[in-house]
């Protein structure tokens, strides 16, 4: 409680959220926004601890009702818990992670497949290639080696009638 200059009692935080709740009145009017949002938004904006409303199942009089109204704005009665921004949880964080993984391995796994039967195809056919290069080496000398038998069988051919 704070005296002003006419020495009269003033209660700054009911005068801060009085004004709050007119500001946010005539915002939500003027912008077409809902009234609770704008209230919402204006005591985050200035800090306020938010607490949750947790109705009162069981009827008072009105002498009790004074009282319980009394006892919770001195915060004697039950402490309701502090509500502060929400943080993403950690869980979120790991599914949203867990996903982004799923979702990865399911589109690269099909190039990986793929590579793996290419490399395997790649394999087989430089195998072939060398056998290919392996035969052609093989049949030259074979045609070399009939080229010499040739040869030699011509110039022992001619040997002979040359001799006779």
């Amino acid at each position: 409680m704070l005296k002003v200059a006419r020495l009269e009692s003033f209660d700054l935080p009911v005068f801060m959220f009085q004004t709050i709740w007119t500001k946010a009145q005539s915002t939500s009017l003027v912008q077409g926004l809902s009234y609770r949002l704008m209230l919402s938004q204006f005591l985050l904006d200035v800090g306020v601890e938010i607490r949750r409303h947790k109705p009162m199942t069981k009827q008072f009089d009105p002498i009790n009702v004074v009282m319980a109204q009394r006892s919770f704005s001195h915060e004697i009665g039950p402490h309701y818990p502090v509500v502060h921004p929400q943080l993403p949880p950690v869980d979120l964080l790991e599914d949203v992670e867990r996903r982004m993984i799923i979702a990865f391995e399911q589109a690269i796994a099909p190039l990986i497949k793929n590579l793996a039967a290419m490399n395997k195809i790649r394999s087989q056919i430089e195998l072939r290639q060398q056998t290919l290069e392996r035969a052609l080496k093989e049949s030259w000398e074979d045609i070399m080696e009939m080229i010499d038998d040739v040869e030699i069988d011509l110039v022992m051919k001619l040997k002979k009638k040359m001799t006779l």
